[in-house]
């Protein structure tokens, strides 16, 4: 059967969670909290999802940011997460084909610019992706913030 692209739906969020979870080797426990708190912040039209048979094997999603960029001046950023593909599904083109549409929908929705903190950051620079910082810290008085 061919591979299906496309959004979760509502219904769909808790299987997404677990699909998550399971890419990055964890374990998921749907009953708690942090369930109700993925579905508030990483909602349905944030995500983009490879299906096989109604199965989910592959998820990626984005949050909207805004960066400010040299001038001053902001613009909009996507937060790229949650990007796993099942091992059953690997070196398909899954997540190529799902960065591709991620991206392009993003960019649609008014966010030229994309953003992630990878696990795996070599994979990224096909998709014009780069490093730009290593590590930055910041000392800020909270008194005056």
């Amino acid at each position: 059967m061919a591979i299906e692209y496309r959004q979760i739906t509502s219904a769909e969020h808790r299987r997404f969670g677990l699909a998550v979870e399971r890419g990055f080797g964890g374990h998921y426990e749907p009953s708690h909290d942090r369930f109700e708190l993925d579905k508030r912040t990483l909602t349905p039209e944030m995500t983009i999802c490879a299906f096989d048979d109604g199965e989910i094997v592959g998820t990626s999603g984005a949050f909207p940011f805004e960066s400010v960029v040299p001038g001053g001046r902001t613009i909009g950023n996507a937060g790229v997460t949650a990007v796993t593909v099942a091992t059953t599904h690997r070196r398909r083109g899954l997540l190529t084909n799902m960065m591709k549409r991620l991206l392009e929908k993003e960019r649609d929705r008014g966010q030229p610019v994309a953003s992630l903190w990878a696990s795996e950051s070599n994979i990224y620079g096909r998709f014009g992706y780069g490093m730009s910082i290593q590590h930055q810290v910041f000392n800020i008085d909270t008194r005056k913030a």
